[in-house]
């Protein structure tokens, strides 16, 4: 497993994120003004699915849907692509008959427990497919006549899918219910950014919000857990129901390497008041061979020796970023997000590592 697959594996197994210091004042007591830009009312655009040069309407068959009337609403928000999820195939066929439009069939995930989702699926559901070669995850809740209302969304922007585009289109409900629905969407959209690439870039749209410029893959959680504690904050607010678990991003910073011993590392990992984070697992990861885990001290420090494996390296040539993940930490008060954060290479150079064959 490369690198990447080994901090990717890790921050799933774990939980997981990092919090860069520009949000690490706003997470401690989220503002009304974060609150009210992280939390803009509902989005007209939501029925709209826009995956490079298609425009895709999505839709859920219930008993009260007929492939007629889908195709009236197809028709009506302007769309030139039909996916219908959990379609049988009889509809499928009618629908397909009658619409002057390709139609894809796909299929809703199964829920996956989580301990990252203290609300609840609310209605919620999920598949990830390509249109095109672009990758896409989203979040489904059935609306009228079988068209979907898109949650939220990660689409890629590449072929290559090096950078992503995510969407949360607030619920526009002011209420409880509202509020813990909002608060499901967040969480789920979280952990479908959390299963990205760390190396990927991530355009953030949250609610009517400008979008922000791409950013890192640590960035990117963190501004995530911002909106999800502004919507946690209004189910406290509202007093009813099970309260959720506040949550916190975690700093990660990695020491600089010796010239003498390239392969040792160290990280610290603080919490967004400056606290060291003990007993926490940090775990290393560089280039296609290289890894190493170890726990954090009393004053957050983690430090262990890469190495590989397979036995296939020996020596570091010191082109390859490391990649440090947290693996986040249940506390009584508070969950500490997982994350991974990127270090780039120390130089760029001609490959001098030593193979052993």
């Amino acid at each position: 497993m490369s690198v990447r697959g080994f901090g990717a594996a890790f921050v799933l197994l774990g939980l997981v994120a990092s919090m860069p210091p520009a949000w690490a004042q706003a997470a401690r007591a989220p503002s009304a003004v974060a609150c009210a830009l992280g939390e803009a009312r509902a989005q007209k655009d939501t029925a709209l699915l826009h995956v490079g040069g298609a425009r895709a309407v999505l839709a859920l068959l219930d008993a009260a849907a007929d492939p007629a009337a889908l195709v009236g609403a197809a028709n009506a928000a302007g769309a030139n692509l039909v996916l219908a999820f959990d379609w049988p195939e009889p509809a499928l066929k009618q629908a397909r008959e009658a619409l002057a439009m390709p139609l894809g069939a796909l299929r809703t995930r199964p829920a996956v427990p989580s301990r990252l989702l203290s609300a609840g699926p609310e209605g919620l559901r999920t598949s990830s497919f390509q249109v095109g070669e672009r990758d896409v995850v989203v979040l489904l809740q059935q609306g009228a006549h079988g068209l979907v209302r898109v949650s939220a969304s990660v689409v890629a922007d590449d072929v290559a899918g090096h950078r992503r585009t995510v969407r949360w289109h607030a619920g526009g409900d002011d209420s409880a219910a509202g509020a813990r629905a909002d608060l499901a969407t967040l969480e789920q959209l979280y952990r479908l950014v959390l299963e990205q690439s760390p190396e990927d870039r991530f355009v953030l749209h949250l609610g009517s919000m400008r979008a922000r410029p791409a950013m890192g893959y640590a960035d990117a959680l963190a501004a995530l857990a911002q909106a999800r504690e502004c919507a946690a904050g209004r189910v406290r607010a509202a007093a009813s129901g099970p309260q959720p678990l506040a949550w916190q991003s975690v700093r990660v910073t990695l020491a600089k390497a010796s010239a003498a011993q390239p392969l040792a590392v160290a990280a610290r990992a603080l919490d967004t008041a400056g606290r060291p984070v003990a007993d926490a697992q940090i775990s290393f990861a560089r280039g296609e061979h290289f890894v190493c885990s170890a726990p954090t001290d009393a004053q957050g420090w983690a430090r262990c020796t890469l190495w590989d494996p397979h036995g296939h390296v020996l020596e570091d040539d010191g082109r390859d970023s490391t990649l440090v993940t947290f693996g986040g930490q249940w506390q009584e008060a508070r969950l500490l997000l997982p994350t991974t954060a990127v270090f780039r290479a120390r130089f760029v150079g001609s490959r001098s590592a030593r193979h052993v064959h």
